[in-house]
């Protein structure tokens, strides 16, 4: 999948649950990912991002 104008996405830190949730528009519905400690967040709309979830959640 391409990004394009038309992508939405939200990225969620919850800092007590230790989560990093992604939600992206597809099709009339979010599509939820939810990432932890290590796991690498994946963007298709920043595809370049080299971020883990234990790397966003270290500066909150």
């Amino acid at each position: 999948m391409s990004a394009t104008a038309s992508t939405y996405q939200h990225l969620i830190v919850n800092v007590i649950a230790q989560k990093v949730t992604v939600l992206e528009w597809v099709e009339g519905f979010y599509e939820e990912r939810v990432y932890e400690g290590e796991q690498a967040i994946a963007s298709p709309i920043f595809p370049e991002l080299q971020l883990t979830a234990a790397q966003v959640l270290q500066n909150c």
